[in-house]
């Protein structure tokens, strides 16, 4: 996977999908900036359950240059991230117990 360009964000993505591809896994996640919804597709080496939450890291100036952090899952469903993102990952988002 190419690297996230930077300066970068943080958000949270949401997996929407997730399917079995010949040797590896995929998933598809959700995240917004800026009130804009991106869709971006990414793999692992097991399936991904939909509707976890997880830290996105990705581009300020190309959002949809993104990577979705699944070592970073986030537990509580209720939160939303700001508009604009966060500059540093906020610790207290982070599931300690995943």
């Amino acid at each position: 996977m190419k690297s996230v360009e930077k300066p970068t964000l943080y958000s949270i993505g949401i997996v929407k999908e997730s399917y079995a591809i010949i040797g590896y896994f995929a998933y598809d996640y959700i995240y917004t900036y800026k009130n804009k919804l991106y869709k971006k597709t990414g793999s692992s080496n097991k399936k991904q359950d939909v509707g976890k939450r997880f830290i996105v890291k990705f581009s300020k100036e190309n959002p949809v240059n993104s990577e979705l952090i699944l070592t970073l899952p986030i537990c509580d469903t209720t939160l939303t991230a700001p508009e604009l993102g966060w500059k540093k990952i906020p610790k207290y988002l982070i599931c300690l117990d995943y």
